[in-house]
Protein backbone atom coordinates (compact mmCIF):
# COMPACT_ATOMS: atom_id res chain seq x y z
CA UNK A 1 0.00 0.00 0.00
CA UNK A 2 2.91 2.36 0.62
CA UNK A 3 4.03 1.94 -2.99
CA UNK A 4 0.47 2.48 -4.26
CA UNK A 5 0.17 5.64 -2.18
CA UNK A 6 3.48 6.98 -3.54
CA UNK A 7 2.50 6.16 -7.13
CA UNK A 8 -0.90 7.85 -6.85
CA UNK A 9 0.83 10.94 -5.41
CA UNK A 10 3.11 11.00 -8.47
CA UNK A 11 0.14 10.62 -10.83
CA UNK A 12 -1.72 13.46 -9.09
CA UNK A 13 1.31 15.72 -9.38
CA UNK A 14 2.06 14.81 -13.00
CA UNK A 15 -1.55 15.37 -14.05
CA UNK A 16 -1.85 18.62 -12.10
CA UNK A 17 -5.16 17.53 -10.61
CA UNK A 18 -7.14 20.24 -8.81
CA UNK A 19 -8.30 17.80 -6.14
CA UNK A 20 -5.05 15.86 -5.96
CA UNK A 21 -5.75 15.03 -2.32
CA UNK A 22 -8.60 12.77 -3.45
CA UNK A 23 -6.35 10.61 -5.61
CA UNK A 24 -3.65 10.52 -2.94
CA UNK A 25 -6.14 9.46 -0.27
CA UNK A 26 -7.65 6.89 -2.65
CA UNK A 27 -4.15 5.41 -2.94
CA UNK A 28 -4.04 5.05 0.84
CA UNK A 29 -7.57 3.63 1.15
CA UNK A 30 -7.84 1.45 -1.98
CA UNK A 31 -6.93 -1.74 -0.11
CA UNK A 32 -9.51 -1.30 2.67
CA UNK A 33 -11.79 -3.84 0.98
CA UNK A 34 -9.07 -6.46 1.35
CA UNK A 35 -10.23 -7.03 4.93
CA UNK A 36 -12.75 -9.53 3.54
CA UNK A 37 -10.18 -11.56 1.60
CA UNK A 38 -8.20 -14.34 3.31
CA UNK A 39 -4.46 -13.58 3.40
CA UNK A 40 -3.59 -16.70 1.38
CA UNK A 41 -5.90 -15.58 -1.45
CA UNK A 42 -4.37 -12.09 -1.48
CA UNK A 43 -0.89 -13.59 -1.52
CA UNK A 44 -1.76 -15.92 -4.40
CA UNK A 45 -3.24 -13.03 -6.39
CA UNK A 46 -0.25 -10.75 -5.70
CA UNK A 47 2.13 -13.50 -6.87
CA UNK A 48 0.20 -14.02 -10.10
CA UNK A 49 -1.06 -17.50 -9.31
CA UNK A 50 -4.20 -18.81 -10.98
CA UNK A 51 -7.26 -18.32 -8.79
CA UNK A 52 -10.39 -20.42 -8.76
CA UNK A 53 -13.75 -18.78 -9.44
CA UNK A 54 -14.51 -18.15 -5.76
CA UNK A 55 -11.09 -16.61 -5.12
CA UNK A 56 -11.39 -14.45 -8.26
CA UNK A 57 -14.77 -13.21 -6.99
CA UNK A 58 -13.19 -12.26 -3.65
CA UNK A 59 -10.48 -10.22 -5.40
CA UNK A 60 -12.98 -8.62 -7.77
CA UNK A 61 -15.14 -7.59 -4.79
CA UNK A 62 -12.41 -5.63 -3.01
CA UNK A 63 -13.38 -2.35 -4.68
CA UNK A 64 -17.08 -2.78 -4.01
CA UNK A 65 -16.42 -3.56 -0.34
CA UNK A 66 -14.15 -0.51 -0.07
CA UNK A 67 -16.84 1.64 -1.70
CA UNK A 68 -19.43 0.34 0.75
CA UNK A 69 -17.20 1.14 3.73
CA UNK A 70 -16.35 4.68 2.55
CA UNK A 71 -19.36 5.97 0.62
CA UNK A 72 -21.16 7.63 3.55
CA UNK A 73 -18.14 9.45 4.94
CA UNK A 74 -18.41 13.19 4.16
CA UNK A 75 -16.02 14.42 1.45
CA UNK A 76 -14.99 10.86 0.52
CA UNK A 77 -17.77 10.23 -1.99
CA UNK A 78 -15.52 10.69 -5.07
CA UNK A 79 -12.82 8.57 -3.49
CA UNK A 80 -15.31 5.82 -2.66
CA UNK A 81 -16.63 5.89 -6.23
CA UNK A 82 -13.10 5.60 -7.65
CA UNK A 83 -12.30 2.71 -5.32
CA UNK A 84 -15.49 0.98 -6.44
CA UNK A 85 -14.14 0.83 -10.01
CA UNK A 86 -10.46 0.22 -9.23
CA UNK A 87 -10.46 -3.17 -10.93
CA UNK A 88 -12.58 -2.19 -13.95
CA UNK A 89 -10.58 -2.39 -17.18
CA UNK A 90 -10.70 0.75 -19.30
CA UNK A 91 -11.79 -1.30 -22.31
CA UNK A 92 -13.68 -4.33 -21.01
CA UNK A 93 -12.43 -7.67 -22.30
CA UNK A 94 -14.89 -9.90 -24.11
CA UNK A 95 -18.47 -9.38 -25.14
CA UNK A 96 -20.06 -9.42 -21.67
CA UNK A 97 -22.88 -6.95 -21.33
CA UNK A 98 -22.67 -5.18 -17.98
CA UNK A 99 -24.13 -2.14 -16.34
CA UNK A 100 -20.64 -1.07 -15.29
CA UNK A 101 -19.22 2.11 -16.83
CA UNK A 102 -16.82 1.66 -19.71
CA UNK A 103 -13.88 3.64 -21.00
CA UNK A 104 -13.93 7.33 -20.10
CA UNK A 105 -17.15 6.83 -18.09
CA UNK A 106 -15.10 5.07 -15.39
CA UNK A 107 -14.21 7.68 -12.74
CA UNK A 108 -10.67 9.03 -13.22
CA UNK A 109 -9.66 7.90 -9.72
CA UNK A 110 -10.76 4.36 -10.58
CA UNK A 111 -8.84 4.37 -13.87
CA UNK A 112 -5.65 5.55 -12.20
CA UNK A 113 -6.02 3.08 -9.33
CA UNK A 114 -6.42 0.25 -11.87
CA UNK A 115 -3.08 1.14 -13.45
CA UNK A 116 -1.26 1.66 -10.16
CA UNK A 117 -2.62 -1.51 -8.51
CA UNK A 118 -1.76 -3.62 -11.56
CA UNK A 119 1.74 -2.14 -11.70
CA UNK A 120 2.23 -2.79 -7.97
CA UNK A 121 1.06 -6.38 -8.41
CA UNK A 122 3.39 -6.93 -11.37
CA UNK A 123 6.30 -5.61 -9.29
CA UNK A 124 5.40 -8.23 -6.67
CA UNK A 125 5.58 -10.94 -9.33
CA UNK A 126 8.86 -9.72 -10.80
CA UNK A 127 10.55 -6.85 -8.95
CA UNK A 128 11.97 -5.19 -12.05
CA UNK A 129 10.22 -1.94 -13.03
CA UNK A 130 10.75 -2.50 -16.77
CA UNK A 131 9.26 -6.00 -16.60
CA UNK A 132 6.26 -4.66 -14.65
CA UNK A 133 5.81 -1.85 -17.19
CA UNK A 134 5.97 -4.36 -20.06
CA UNK A 135 3.24 -6.48 -18.44
CA UNK A 136 1.15 -3.38 -17.84
CA UNK A 137 1.64 -2.27 -21.43
CA UNK A 138 0.50 -5.68 -22.70
CA UNK A 139 -2.75 -5.31 -20.74
CA UNK A 140 -3.32 -1.72 -21.84
CA UNK A 141 -2.72 -2.43 -25.52
CA UNK A 142 -4.58 -5.75 -25.78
Amino acid sequence: STRISALTRKFASALGLINAWELELAGVLCRIGCVTVPPEVLEAWMKGRILDENQRHMIDSVGKVGHHLLRNIPRLENIAEGIRYQSTPFQPVGEKSTKEPKGADIPLIGRILKIVIDYDRFLSIEPKPNAALNRLNMILTS
